[in-house]
């Protein structure tokens, strides 16, 4: 058996870049529909069953989930043995790529291969946007880029590893440089725990918007 092990890891763009370590990413944010567009199921997860409904009943879903599951017996049959990560993002990360992940990660399953299921933006709070998966801002606030290296000991004891992250947050008005430098750690910290006592090398903040708005 060549794949020792498959994680599912499910994200939103708005919360930060996919997973670095992926091996293969799907994007579902422009080519299936979002359920965010309803104002009923807006506010639930793929923990309900309307959502899960609503997303794999989506035209062009249940071929994905079955091609991505063709993938992963694919790299099973390569020579190397290894990790197999697969990493799905929609906008919020709450409605598409949680259900699919979820469905994704349950099919793998009956492999035999160990599978780890993540779901890194599931609870995060929902982000107001617009048709095309923008993030839309409230008034006096703003998408800001962000990107930030950490440095901090190493999981096998031996030294210190370096992460270098980036992603988007919503600066609000009354926010400053720190509290969002803060606030952007925590939500790192959260998914990677052993960064919670990182030590900050570089950390750079600028408005997301390089034109305006028409």
């Amino acid at each position: 058996m060549s794949v020792t092990e498959i994680r599912v890891i499910s994200f939103g763009y708005l919360h930060g870049a996919p997973p670095e370590h992926a091996t293969v990413t799907l994007d579902l944010r422009r080519h299936f529909r979002d359920p965010h567009v309803n104002k009923d199921l807006r506010h639930m997860t793929a923990r309900d069953v309307p959502v899960r409904r609503a997303v794999l009943g989506t035209p062009g879903i249940q071929e994905l989930i079955a091609a991505t599951a063709a993938m992963a017996d694919a790299y099973d049959a390569g020579p190397q043995d290894g990790p197999l990560t697969i990493a799905v993002g929609c906008a919020g990360g709450r409605h598409r790529a949680a259900t699919v992940a979820g469905v994704l990660a349950k099919r793998l399953g009956k492999t035999g291969i160990p599978v780890v299921l993540e779901h890194r933006d599931l609870d995060e709070p929902v982000v107001e946007r617009t048709a095309t998966g923008d993030a839309v801002t409230g008034a006096g606030s703003a998408v800001y880029g962000w990107e930030i290296t950490l440095q901090y000991a190493s999981p096998s004891g031996h030294g210190n590893d370096v992460l270098t992250l980036s992603g988007t947050h919503q600066v609000r008005p009354g926010d400053t440089r720190t509290t969002t430098r803060h606030a952007i750690r925590d939500a790192i910290a959260r998914h990677r725990p052993e960064t919670r006592n990182a030590s900050v090398l570089f950390f750079s903040l600028e408005p997301e918007l390089l034109r305006p708005a028409a």
